[in-house]
């Protein structure tokens, strides 16, 4: 491998991990920047004690000068900074470089954080899209089969597998799927309504509700992506009448949590329009 191959992966490694390098650099810096401060308070006591003479002479003459208050205090501010200001050098340096990480990686981190925003939003939009021409082209009960067997297979998958949990929330033992986060839960139908109709009376008292809202009316736990949807005011939280219920291969039946408003991407924005 050539020097300019070792490089080149350097590079790309820094580019793709640098809010990580960033923050480790400012967590190092951090602590010499604690340490140089030691160091340049001992220097600089040790230099102040060296020139204790000069400075007592020097509140002689500000004394014998009758000078005021804020004059005596710019006297010894400036006479102590000239004997101390190189030991705080490093220490300046070190801080500045440290907050410069921190910044850094809030930066990169909050751009990357609106692309992934962007790709989830355009991913929504061409996904209405799409399932607005199924309709059109196979009808909408055909295209409601072809969505109930897309959960279908996702509750097998998620039924089958050791490592995927059921969320008990202790309102019931019907067998719920949330489409949106892909997570079977137990809860009862008619606690699931009571829950939308409290959100919406939340949603109409302010400006904007998120999901993360809606599952803690549900008793569910919140996720990353409940918190980057939700409704704005003016909107009604509704589940799709009649509500779908899915029986992979022939086995239990799940109620399937699908809303026929669902949750918008950036709606703290749209709400504050």
């Amino acid at each position: 491998m050539s020097l300019s191959d070792i490089w080149s992966k350097a590079l790309d490694f820094l580019d793709e991990n640098s809010p990580t390098v960033l923050t480790v650099v400012a967590v190092g810096g951090l602590v010499t920047t604690a340490v140089l401060a030691a160091r340049a308070a001992v220097k600089s006591r040790k230099d102040l004690e060296d020139c204790k003479d000069e400075y007592l002479d020097l509140l002689d003459e500000l004394d014998d000068e009758d000078a005021g208050p804020v004059k005596k205090v710019v006297k010894k501010v400036g006479f102590i900074f000239k004997r101390v200001w190189r030991r705080w050098i490093p220490f300046t340096l070190a801080f500045i470089a440290t907050v410069s990480c921190v910044i850094g990686s809030n930066v990169i981190s909050e751009r990357r954080l609106a692309s992934i925003s962007a790709a989830y939003a355009l991913s929504e939009s061409k996904l209405l899209d799409y399932k607005e021409a199924a309709k059109e082209v196979v009808g909408e009960k055909a295209e409601k089969k072809i969505q109930n067997k897309v959960y279908e297979k996702k509750i097998e998958e998620l039924s089958s597998n050791p490592d995927e949990l059921t969320y008990y929330t202790g309102r019931g033992n019907t067998l719920m799927f949330d489409p949106y986060c892909n997570r079977i839960f137990l809860s009862d139908v008619q606690d699931v309504y009571e829950a939308i109709q409290r959100c919406n009376r939340l949603l109409g008292g302010g400006i904007y509700l998120s999901l993360n809202e809606v599952y803690d009316e549900l008793g569910l736990g919140e996720t990353i992506l409940g918190s980057e949807y939700g409704w704005i005011s003016g909107q009604e939280i509704k589940l799709k009448d009649p509500y779908d219920i899915c029986s992979p291969n022939g086995g239990p039946q799940y109620f399937v949590l699908e809303f026929a408003t669902p949750p918008q991407h950036g709606f703290r924005e749209r709400g504050y329009r």
